[in-house]
C-alpha cells in the first residue's frame, strides 16, 4: 500500500515501450508508443488469429494508463508448421472413391492417393489452437506496458523540474511587478499632474484636492495588488500540487486558467509602459507553462 506522503510524480503522455519473447522456433514482439490526447485511444494491431486476446489487452490498458493515444503493434515470427495444421476431410475422399469405383463412371486408370488429395477440399490449413502462444502473448504485452509507463514517468520527471523551472520564474516576473507597481503608479500620477499645468495657463484653477481625489479614484482603478496576491497565491498552490503524491494534470489545468485571468487584469489595469512590458513576460512565461501541460497525464 502506498503511503500518504509517498510521491507518484507527474507522468508524460509520451512514451514508449518494446517487449522481445523467444521461446522455441516463435520470437514474439510488441511495440508501444503513445502521443497527446484528451482521452485514451487505443489502436492494436496483431495477427487475426490472435484476435480474441483484443479485449484483455485493451482492459490491461486501460486499467494502467489514464490519458494518451496508444498504438500497439504485435508481431510473431514463426515457421509455418507452427502457425497452421494440415487436416485430411476424409469424408470427403471416401465419397470420392466409391464415386470413382461405381460403375456409373468407368475410369481405365486408377486414381492415386496423390490424386484423391489434390481435389479441393480433400486437404485443409486451419489455424493452429496454441494457448500456450496466446499467455506468451500477454506476457510480452505485459512486458511492453512495463516498459511505456518507465517511459512516460521518466518524460513526466523531466516535464516536472522544466515546470518548476517556469513556475520559478513566473514567480520573480510577479513579485518583480509588486516591487515596481507603486512607483510605476506615483510615476504616472506626476506624470499626469504635470500634463494638466501645462494645458492650463493659470495654475490657481486647479484645486488641489479635486485633483487629489481624482487620483486617488484613477490610482484605485489601476491598482493590481490584489490580482498579483492572488496570481503568487496561484503559483504557490500549483507547486504545492506539482510535489504533492499525485498531481493531475487537469487540476494544474485550472490553475493555469486563473493565473491567466489574473495576469490578463493587470494587463487591462496597465497605465505605464513599462508595467505592460513586464506582464507581457509574465505571460510568455505563463504560455510555456501551458504548453508544458499539454504533455501530462
Amino acid at each position: 500500500m502506498q503511503k500518504e506522503n509517498e510521491k507518484n510524480g507527474l507522468n508524460s503522455m509520451t512514451g514508449y515501450g518494446l517487449c522481445k519473447l523467444k521461446s522455441e522456433n516463435t520470437e514474439i514482439k510488441v511495440e508501444m508508443r503513445s502521443v497527446n490526447s484528451r482521452f485514451l485511444e487505443i489502436n492494436l494491431r496483431m495477427p487475426r488469429s490472435f484476435l480474441a486476446l483484443e479485449m484483455d489487452l485493451k482492459k490491461l490498458l486501460q486499467k494502467k494508463l489514464q490519458r494518451g493515444k496508444v498504438d500497439v503493434t504485435i508481431d510473431i515470427d514463426r515457421p509455418p508448421s507452427e502457425r497452421k495444421v494440415l487436416e485430411i476431410d476424409y469424408g470427403l475422399i471416401e465419397q470420392l472413391k466409391t464415386l470413382i469405383s461405381s460403375e456409373e463412371i468407368p475410369l481405365e486408370d486408377k486414381f492415386s492417393l496423390g490424386d484423391l488429395l489434390s481435389l479441393e477440399g480433400a486437404l485443409v490449413f486451419k489455424e493452429k489452437e496454441d494457448n500456450k502462444m496466446g499467455g506468451l502473448i500477454e506476457e510480452c504485452f505485459a512486458g511492453a506496458l512495463e516498459n511505456l509507463i518507465l517511459s512516460r514517468q521518466r518524460e513526466g520527471q523531466a516535464l516536472e523540474n522544466h515546470i518548476n523551472s517556469l513556475l520559478n520564474d513566473l514567480e520573480k516576473q510577479l513579485l518583480l511587478i509588486q516591487k515596481k507597481a507603486p512607483f510605476w503608479k506615483k510615476a504616472y500620477a506626476d506624470n499626469f499632474r504635470s500634463r494638466l499645468e501645462e494645458l492650463l495657463e493659470d495654475k490657481n484653477l486647479i484645486q488641489e484636492e479635486r485633483l487629489e481625489f481624482e487620483l486617488a479614484l484613477f490610482a484605485e482603478k489601476k491598482d493590481i495588488e490584489e490580482e498579483l496576491q492572488r496570481s503568487l497565491t496561484h503559483v504557490e498552490a500549483f507547486k504545492k500540487d506539482l510535489a504533492g503524491p499525485s498531481p493531475h494534470g487537469r487540476k494544474l489545468d485550472f490553475l493555469v486558467q486563473e493565473l491567466g485571468r489574473e495576469i490578463n487584469t493587470m494587463g487591462s489595469k496597465s497605465a505605464a509602459y513599462e508595467l505592460t512590458r513586464e506582464v507581457i513576460e509574465a505571460k510568455s512565461v505563463l504560455e510555456q507553462i501551458r504548453e508544458q501541460l499539454q504533455n501530462l497525464e
